[in-house]
């Protein structure tokens, strides 16, 4: 993936070297921004500290946007052969996030929605079968699809996604006229 980087950031580092190391860099200002080929947007982040020894990383308080989405309390732990664990939340600008579906029947979408990762786990050497518990809650949102004679909008409610099931909860889908 090409990936470029501008700006500045100011970072403050700490590390013991004593027999089981650890390091420590927190993000304490910045107006860096990174792009990657394929995102809707450049990554700016506003916050966040990453710990390092010998057996982990653990990354923590990642706040900034992605485009026009934003997110906030990322966290993750990592051995180097799984992610331990992940957690999250972001509001995603849905209309940025279309062309990375990739899907011909969606011919446009628009709104927001409120994404809570609780909990995330994923080895990377199996990263089609992750674990995984989150709640999107969608805000104004609206799609046009081909096989539906009119744009549905979605507004409240919440659908719970866990390890590949999903549950709605006052989920109310109106096809617009």
């Amino acid at each position: 993936l090409p990936v470029s980087l501008e700006g500045k950031a100011s970072l403050k580092a700490s590390a013991s070297l004593e027999k089981t190391w650890q390091a420590q860099v927190e993000l304490a200002k910045t107006d860096a921004a990174i792009t990657v080929d394929g995102l809707p947007g450049r990554i700016a982040p506003r916050t966040g500290r990453v710990t390092m020894t010998p057996e982990r990383i653990v990354v923590a308080g990642v706040d900034g946007s992605l485009g026009k989405s934003s997110f906030s309390g990322l966290a993750a732990e990592l051995d180097g052969k799984q992610i331990l664990s992940g957690s999250g939340r972001a509001t995603l600008e849905l209309g940025e996030w279309l062309p990375l579906l990739k899907r011909e029947e969606i011919v446009s979408v628009s709104g927001r929605a409120d994404v809570a990762l609780n909990s995330l786990a994923l080895r990377f050497d199996r990263p089609a079968d992750p674990a995984y518990d989150g709640v999107v809650t969608p805000r104004k949102a609206g799609a046009v699809l081909k096989m539906l004679p009119a744009p549905v909008a979605v507004d409240g409610g919440t659908v719970r996604v866990a390890s590949g099931q999903a549950r709605l909860d006052k989920v109310a889908a109106t096809l617009l006229d």
